[in-house]
């Protein structure tokens, strides 16, 4: 190879190695940021909260959300008259479709109220629920639509955001049972839009596996997993409560986040926790040597819809749920 033709050849790798070069610094044209910071690879709990308290608080303005009296008012439905979904999961899932699936019909259920204390902003509380039905039927506990009606400022509303980031008002309270602690809610999805859901169980039993997503102390769709460990009742006012106690793990927050089998399936929702201490004297509770976690049986949310018939024409119901600490 002659001079003239090195020089050209160097010339064309130098020229192919600074494209290369600016190829790689130039930013993707797809990589943009996410429009909602719950579609980022991680999640930003600081931008999720602002984001739910910004959307939230518009659709408060906009006279979109119940007013605090009409929750209170709905809550005392005992039934609704919609049956129970009928089971749409005839197969078990893989494991990461379970987890993703659990996800995708989680809600964060928050209700947002705008403060009277001079500091001119809104604030929320945030707990947990899922979709049980793709036209936004929703489940949560009683506990925590359980908001005092007579404070003195009325820009308050209850709103529920998907694990897409889409954020909806509670439409209307359908039934609730507060010895149970579980309330089902119509949420307004709007025309032509169909949420991800999870199907009902049976029931659940002890020994088999389970899987959550809640948002404890607002670490938003956590994942956590154990075993029932218990069915058994516990003793109220009211009466007799049954409840379900898990290993799956859960804290304040969490309160309405569905527990499902391995089939996908809703075997119950979280409600409270109960720590074992092995001293405690005098309010001074030390050694802690366990912690109950309870959830509402699935029971007891098939109670709330209308009973269904027999082959005798007569009608079927099942026991109803109370709790205990709630988270």
């Amino acid at each position: 190879m002659n001079r003239r033709a090195m020089r050209s050849a160097l010339s064309a790798i130098v020229a192919l190695a600074s494209y290369a070069a600016a190829f790689a610094a130039a930013p993707i044209a797809n990589a943009e940021e996410p429009s909602h910071p719950l579609g980022a690879a991680f999640l930003d709990d600081r931008a999720i909260r602002a984001a739910l308290l910004d959307e939230g608080s518009a659709l408060v303005e906009a006279g979109q959300t119940l007013p605090l009296e009409t929750v209170q008012e709905q809550l005392k439905r005992k039934r609704s008259v919609l049956p129970a979904p009928a089971p749409e999961n005839p197969f078990v899932p893989a494991p990461g479709d379970l987890a993703a699936n659990l996800e995708a019909a989680s809600l964060i259920v928050a209700r947002v109220r705008y403060c009277c204390d001079g500091c001119g902003e809104y604030e929320s509380n945030a707990a947990s629920g899922f979709v049980i039905s793709p036209d936004g039927l929703a489940v949560t506990n009683y506990h925590v639509l359980d908001a005092d009606a007579d404070e003195e400022e009325q820009r308050s509303g209850y709103i529920v955001v998907t694990r897409s980031g889409l954020t909806l008002p509670i439409a209307e309270v359908l039934a609730a049972d507060e010895a149970a602690d579980v309330a089902l809610v119509r949420l307004d999805v709007g025309e032509g839009r169909s949420l991800p859901f999870l199907p009902l169980a049976s029931a659940g039993r002890v020994g088999e596996n389970v899987h959550c997503i809640s948002n404890p102390a607002g670490r938003f769709f956590s994942y956590s997993r154990g075993v029932v460990t218990r069915r058994h009742l516990i003793r109220r006012s009211s009466g007799r409560t049954p409840r379900l106690t898990v290993t799956a793990e859960y804290a304040r927050g969490s309160s309405g986040a569905p527990m499902i089998n391995d089939r996908g399936e809703v075997i119950g929702l979280v409600t409270t926790t109960d720590s074992v201490y092995y001293t405690e004297r005098r309010g001074q509770q030390r050694d802690l040597q366990m912690v109950f976690r309870d959830c509402v049986p699935v029971e007891s949310l098939r109670a709330l819809f209308a009973p269904a018939p027999t082959d005798e024409g007569e009608t079927l119901s099942a026991d109803t749920a109370e709790p205990t600490d709630a988270v």
